[in-house]
Order: structure tokens, then sequence, then C-alpha cells
């Protein structure tokens, strides 16, 4: 398709440079993309309001000042939901959204992509069933929600670190070192994790890293025709 335009719908605010720079790079600039945040135009009272109460699984996400908050995966839903008719009246073709969390009923006139269906597709055919995977989670109120649902689909996930994709990434490196050696496969179970993490995590020794930001480049790339030089690997 021509002049593709991809819609980038964030749990938090834009602009979001960092996620349009690596998807810009991976596309090589082949296609265009608008962006939009599920809390764009929100004050701190009502981002306030949507923290997660005591049950609840929690998001992080970023604001456009840069500050990272939380927030109720659940009530946030209508929230993405209108992010994504904003991208769509401004014309886009496809919709990315930009949480491995998964959301339901999500509406739209266009195709709708959920990072964690991409994990999932991605994972069966290369590891089957049994197979141990390093779950990466951004929040410790997202692991045991992550484990289920890896664990549901037959998988062994263990074990599972705690990192978020906005922080120094020295100590999860060096956890990876360690507990990479000893598992089937790499699982980055959260939406901010960038694709450097393709040649920077160490201790996988030719083990499947899979990082949601990298596989959907790579499946837009295959899904809408492109020359064959504007993808950059």
């Amino acid at each position: 398709m021509a002049g593709t335009t991809v819609g980038l719908v964030v749990i938090g605010q834009t602009p979001r440079d960092d996620l349009t720079r690596e998807f810009a790079r991976l596309w090589n600039d082949a296609f265009t993309i608008v962006e939009e945040g599920a809390l764009n135009g929100l004050d701190a009272a009502e981002i306030a309001g949507l923290e997660p109460r005591r049950g609840e699984t929690d998001l992080i996400t970023l604001l456009a000042d840069g500050r990272s908050v939380y927030v109720a995966h659940d009530r946030l839903a209508p929230y993405v939901q209108s992010a994504i008719d904003r991208v769509c009246r401004a014309g886009a073709d496809i919709v990315i959204v930009g949480c491995t969390g998964r959301f339901a009923e999500l509406r739209a006139n266009v195709p709708v992509v959920q990072p964690f269906d991409v994990l999932e597709h991605a994972v069966a055919p290369i590891l089957p069933p049994g197979k141990t995977l390093l779950l990466v989670v951004p929040t410790e109120g997202q692991a045991g929600e992550a484990a289920e649902r890896w664990r549901g689909r037959g998988y062994r996930p263990e074990p599972i670190l705690v990192a978020s994709p906005f922080a120094d990434h020295a100590a999860l490196l060096r956890d990876l070192d360690d507990a990479a050696k000893r598992v089937d496969g790499i699982v980055f179970d959260c939406f901010g994790f960038g694709a450097e993490f393709l040649e920077s995590t160490p201790g996988r020794r030719g083990k499947p890293v899979f990082i949601a930001r990298a596989l959907i480049a790579r499946l837009l790339c295959g899904i809408f025709p492109m020359p064959a030089s504007a993808v950059r690997t």
C-alpha cells in the first residue's frame, strides 16, 4: 500500500520520540507515523484518578514531561479507545497499541495490532509448549498476570525479571546474563523495551529473544509492500 500511515497509540502521553525514532529507523522512513497517547489532554488529577487500586493490574508509562506513572489496566481501556479513534481520524491505515497488556473489545475501521498477540504467535513456531521462558516485565504487579498468560499457552515462565523500561538497564543486563543461561528463550513482555536488546542481551548463547517492538516493525514490512532497500535490520 503506497503512502501507508501507521497510527501509534501509547498508553501514556505523546510525543514519544524514542518510539517514533526507532520505528522510523527500522522502516527507513517508509511509513508515515501518527501518534496519540491515551493520557493526552488529561490533567494531573485525572491521571492520579487512574492510579491502580488494590487488586488491579498496573501498567507503567511515560508522561510528556518524562515522568513515569502507574495506571490501572482495565480502567485505562476507554482512553486507549479514544486515542485509537483519534489516529483513525488522522488517516491511519493500521493501528499499533503500544502495550503488551491485552485490551479487549478495541474497535476501529482499520486493523488494530496488539503486541501480545504478535509475541504469542512469534514464540509458538520457535519454542514448543513445555519450554522455559525468561520473562522481563516492567512492574511487580504484572509478573503474576504475565506468568499466567504464558502458562496458559503451555510454557514454563521462570524466572521472571522485573525492571522498568524507563530506568537504567545496567542491573537488568547483569541479571539477564545469569538467568538467560538456564532457559530456552527470552521474552520482553513490555512494549517499553526496544530493539537494542536484541544486540545487548548477554548470556543468550544462540537462544531466541522476542521483543514486541522489533517483531511488529518486521510484521508491518511483510504486510505492506515496500522497497526491499527500505527495510533495515
